[in-house]
């Protein structure tokens, strides 16, 4: 017997990205190409979750509020960060199993708190939806190459991205904490820009700070349409290059003049919504880790980086 399983928001993540195409980028894909889940979708346009829920032989929601306990065993919160507070707080004290929640979690240092609090309280498994971390290759890279990894001669990171220090960069240091083995601790922090381009109330940033014993320097790239995200981790004898927006891993050692080629690895992000959900079905049952509480303590971090900065918006 299929679970039943709610996506709410039917906008870019939640089910538009992969809506002409065959990839699966999507929650509202993913969960349907997994055969796991019976439907419902809800968006505040009704037309766009008609029109979903039509393609996914799903049911339309007209509201959230008069949800029992117990119809979801899943829920996808997809819908912009204001909501997300809102919406976690409800399911979470519905119970509901499995809630996976779009990132950032919210913009708010208090939002935060009182969301914990509500989930200290509640049977319900949380993931937050850092791509990157839950996708084989990525997994693989980190137990096969540790050595070169957490190598004590790490030097530079340079990460370049586009669109909100929060909803982007946070994928950047998300993945670097799962890669190095490291949280988030940033010193001498040297803030050059914040530019509020893609998100009014999440500009991009750029700046320069001392993580551990590397630097690390943010550059947030604006003025620009598409998408970049590119992590660089420079040692003294070799690199290990993030590029294509994470879809092509590289490890290369360089010797005087030359870069030479160790590993590589591409279309590391194919499908990328595929694990997640299977990460999000093996919830379900006992013994499955999530990253809640890492993600939690990734947003209070960032948002305190926010705080400390000196740099007015341009």
């Amino acid at each position: 017997m299929k679970r039943k399983a709610l996506v709410i928001g039917c906008g870019k993540i939640g089910a538009q990205y992969d809506l002409e195409n065959d990839d699966i980028q999507t929650h509202a894909k993913a969960l349907f190409e997994s055969e796991y889940f019976n439907l419902s979708f809800y968006d505040t346009k009704s037309d766009l979750s008609s029109l979903i829920a039509t393609r996914y032989k799903g049911n339309c929601l007209s509201e959230l509020k008069s949800i029992p306990p117990g119809i979801f065993d899943l829920v996808s919160i997809c819908s912009p960060t204001a909501q997300h507070k809102e919406q976690l707080e409800f399911f979470l004290r519905l119970n509901t199993p499995v809630i996976i929640c779009e990132k950032p979690i919210s913009y708010s240092v208090t939002d935060l708190d009182e969301i914990e609090q509500y989930a200290s309280n509640s049977h319900a498994r949380v993931l937050v939806n850092y791509i990157r971390s839950f996708q084989p290759a990525f997994i693989s890279f980190k137990k096969s190459f540790s050595e070169y990894l957490n190598s004590m001669t790490l030097q530079e990171v340079v990460v370049k991205y586009t669109g909100g220090f929060l909803n982007n960069a946070s994928h950047a240091f998300d993945l670097l904490e799962f890669l190095l083995d490291e949280r988030l601790a940033l010193t001498k922090i040297t803030h050059s820009s914040s530019v509020p381009d893609r998100f009014t109330n999440d500009p991009t940033r750029s700046f320069s700070a001392e993580w551990n014993n590397f630097r690390i320097h943010l550059i947030g790239l604006t003025g620009i349409e598409y998408p970049i995200f590119t992590i660089e981790l420079y040692y003294l004898d070799h690199g290990i290059l993030i590029t294509n927006s994470g879809d092509t891993i590289k490890l290369v050692r360089y010797k005087e003049n030359n870069s030479i080629p160790i590993f590589q690895a591409d279309g590391c992000i194919k499908n990328y919504m595929r694990p997640v959900v299977q990460r999000a079905i093996e919830c379900f049952y006992p013994g499955t880790s999530t990253n809640f509480s890492n993600s939690l303590r990734l947003n209070r971090n960032m948002l305190d980086i926010i705080d400390g900065a000196t740099v007015k918006s341009s």
